[in-house]
């Protein structure tokens, strides 16, 4: 497969009265053309700031892309006008944002959100747009279509709206989502069908996917390559396999042992990731999970560890990295 997206360097700060906030530090990872890959990370590690990095929307003040490059289709992201780069976004690269009801205009239309997208990126006239609206609700699986077009967004339910933000995203024939969260607000069972259906449709369309999620039960079933970030930093990545049957990093481990397992008897207790999430505002040149970590060493206080190949595909940033007890992780 021919990479579709490369990230190289990527740093991303925000500069606030409490200080200079490192949101991404250096962050690298590619993606190929049809191939979903997973950013796994808990709240506040850069997962969302490293989206809106590549789509360009970091708002300034505060924020701002410092260094690094964003290469994607053979363009240099970060070197294009405002005028291309708005010709990118919704066009080429689509984007699912987390929370349907706040992304979602609430004083237009369904029908309107979704022919405007057409209507700007195609140049077609108003009634094949309408056609095409048409065509994107069924195909997402929304019932009665023509009716829903003149609907608002409060007329339909969280699961529906999510439907909508999907079909707004596939419009245009995009070659990458970015899917930031999707299925946070909505309940487990409606979840499990936007997820399949993100999946079929990407599948259908070879369209490339950056799903943004903390839930490893997604990674597992709909990834086929994963990054796990810290404190703006890729700590580990490789595939959905390795992961989860051979994790080299203590956070992944940790990740891995909090959650709820099928094959657990029913009394057992999870073992909770330890700690605090750093405060962005005050890293030092160590690792920044040395205070929740159980295999930190004194070298973890004065360096941060390069990615490291473990295996084919599977980097790991960690010194002790060939020491982890992996036993609960191979049962996963």
């Amino acid at each position: 497969m021919a990479t579709l997206l490369e990230i190289e360097g990527l740093k991303t700060q925000f500069f606030t009265s409490a200080g200079t906030v490192k949101a991404v530090d250096g962050v690298s990872y590619t993606v190929e053309q049809g191939e979903t890959v997973a950013v796994v990370g808990e709240s506040g590690c850069g997962k969302s700031v490293t989206a809106l990095s590549i789509l360009r929307l970091i708002p300034w003040p505060p924020g701002r892309i410092i260094d690094g490059h964003i290469r994607f289709d053979n363009k240099d992201l970060l070197s294009l006008d405002e005028e291309s780069m708005r010709e990118i976004r919704g066009r080429d690269i689509g984007m699912i944002f987390q929370e349907p009801m706040t992304s979602l205009n609430p004083v237009l239309s369904i029908g309107l959100q979704l022919t405007e997208t057409l209507v700007t990126h195609l140049a077609i006239t108003q009634e094949a747009a309408q056609r095409r609206a048409v065509e994107l609700l069924e195909m997402v699986g929304i019932s009665e279509p023509n009716r829903r077009l003149k609907q608002y967004p409060h007329h339909l339910s969280g699961g529906m709206r999510q439907r909508v933000m999907i079909a707004i995203a596939l419009s245009c024939e995009p070659k990458l989502i970015i899917a930031d969260e999707p299925t946070t607000a909505l309940d487990v069972t409606i979840q499990a069908q936007i997820l399949e259906l993100m999946k079929d449709l990407t599948r259908k369309l070879n369209v490339a996917m950056i799903i943004i999620t903390h839930n490893l039960g997604v990674v597992a079933r709909y990834a086929d390559r994963v990054n796990v970030m810290y404190a703006g930093k890729i700590i580990e990545s490789g595939s959905a396999n390795d992961i989860y049957h051979d994790p080299k990093h203590p956070y992944t481990l940790a990740l891995l042992k909090s959650i709820p397992r099928m094959d657990q008897a029913r009394q057992a207790k999870l073992d909770p990731v330890e700690g605090q999430p750093p405060d962005l505002t005050k890293l030092d040149d160590g690792c920044a999970f040395r205070p929740r970590c159980r295999y930190a060493i004194d070298r973890c206080n004065a360096d941060f560890p390069l990615l490291e190949q473990v295996g084919e595909g599977h980097f790991s940033a960690c010194w002790e990295k060939d020491k982890l007890d992996t036993t609960l992780a191979e049962a996963s």
